[in-house]
């Protein structure tokens, strides 16, 4: 199938002519006739010209591979590099539906490119063909065609990734954890303990850049190793568009699992709608991953079924006794929340939200943090503007601006990511002590 019209110079040049012949006809001009004539001659030439490069195109146009096929998550960019063999002897551009290539202008010969596809929202993604798109001899005619070319992407929500690496982690515990002894902690310590000069190999995230500048050499931070740590997780279900929802839900699951790979002792609080469903402290490590796992699937009923589709037959049985395993629901006061979370000896607070919801119950945990001298983080790993129009975008920003700009005020840190959150944790220590 292949479509063809004028270009903005081909419409310029055919007024010109339609001018010249009407002139031509009303003064009985006979060189502005010919002229006239001839142009337009020479444009049904070029159009011919073209049609007959597109009914051969397809023909002398090879890709290699002819398809593509592949699984992956929602968020990770998937690239392969393609090779285009052209017996055309003009040249053109190669246009995917999906994705896109670092070089997208073909010529004749066989040239590589890769090409790249990146979504963000999880779904099946396919094509039967790709478009050409054709200029003729002085750019008078554009035109398209396609080419025959198959892809079919089964995109997975990233909460599946997030849910088979806390299976393979649960696994490997025996699923149900029932160990009763904690385990030491593994990497390094949130605790403040010294400063040195740097060593080459030392990470650079360790660097004390302040003491660096003052005295004028490479100073990095030392922290204590801990043989258990504790922290509480506050986790803000409230999201604004499907993206952002698998963003929070794959963040959530990932954090815990993270925290219980330390060996730490893990509190859940779940806020839903401004108020608290569910309320646990002091769960063992892998009780923290299972309750967690049973929430995020919960409450994506397509997630489970995709995750259980993933799955071989014999993990299905081990995924049904996560989900069968009870789990701590009910409706709370924040107020007393608070109370406890602080007479607590929690490590830390890690509030996961998308800023969509109500920021109040933020806010006074922010405060309360502030006042015990808790260190806390604020976890924000979506970006809600991008899926919206430009004036919402806007007033998003803006509302995002106004609140981190309120807990900088509180002491809390800001984090998009879970490995700055983790630093920030250590940064909040850092602070306390100083």
């Amino acid at each position: 199938m292949s479509n063809t019209q004028l270009s903005v110079n081909g419409r310029k040049a055919a007024l010109i002519c339609g001018v010249a012949l009407f002139l031509g006809v009303l003064f009985l001009d006979w060189l502005l006739l010919v002229l006239s004539v001839t142009g337009f001659g020479y444009l049904v030439y070029m159009r011919y010209s073209l049609g007959r490069d597109l009914d051969r195109l397809g023909a002398l146009v090879i890709i290699t591979p002819g398809s593509l096929e592949s699984s992956f998550t929602a968020g990770e960019k998937y690239t392969v590099e393609l090779a285009v063999d052209s017996k055309y002897q003009g040249v053109f551009k190669l246009v995917f539906p999906y994705g896109e290539l670092d070089n997208d202008t073909v010529f004749l010969g066989v040239r590589s490119t890769i090409y790249s596809f990146q979504p963000s929202l999880a779904a099946n993604y396919g094509f039967d063909e790709v478009e050409a798109r054709l200029v003729s001899e002085y750019g008078f005619f554009e035109s398209t065609a396609s080419l025959p070319f198959k892809v079919t992407f089964n995109v997975y929500p990233r909460v599946i990734s997030a849910a088979l690496d806390a299976l393979s982690y649960l696994e490997g515990r025996g699923i149900q954890g029932a160990g009763e002894q904690i385990s030491a902690l593994k990497g390094r310590g949130y605790e403040y303990a010294d400063s040195r000069e740097y060593v080459p190999g030392d990470s650079l995230k360790m660097v004390n850049w302040k003491a660096s500048a003052r005295l004028n050499k490479l100073i990095v931070k030392e922290y204590f190793m801990e043989s258990t740590g504790a922290i509480h997780i506050l986790y803000e279900n409230m999201v604004s568009d499907p993206v952002s929802s698998d963003v929070l839900s794959a963040c959530f699951l990932r954090t815990v699992q993270s925290f219980a790979e330390m060996s730490w002792v893990i509190g859940l609080t779940i806020i839903e709608k401004g108020a608290v469903s569910s309320h646990t402290v002091h769960l063992h490590p892998d009780r923290a991953v299972i309750s967690a796992l049973q929430l995020v699937l919960m409450n994506d009923v397509q997630a489970f079924q995709q995750l259980y589709e993933v799955l071989a037959p014999a993990y299905r049985p081990r995924l049904d006794l996560v989900m069968d395993g009870k789990r701590d629901e009910g409706r709370y006061k924040m107020d007393i929340i608070k109370e406890e979370l602080f007479r607590s000896a929690y490590g830390g607070l890690l509030y996961i939200t998308s800023l969509i919801d109500d920021p109040v119950n933020l806010l006074e945990v922010s405060y309360s943090a502030r006042l015990s001298g808790t260190r806390m983080v604020a976890l924000e790993p979506c970006r809600p503007w991008l899926y919206t129009s430009l004036e919402e975008a806007y007033r998003i920003w803006q509302r995002y601006d106004k609140l981190n700009r309120s807990l900088a005020r509180s002491g809390v840190g800001v984090a998009v990511s879970l490995e700055e959150a983790q630093d920030k944790m250590g940064e909040r220590v850092q602070a306390v002590w100083a």
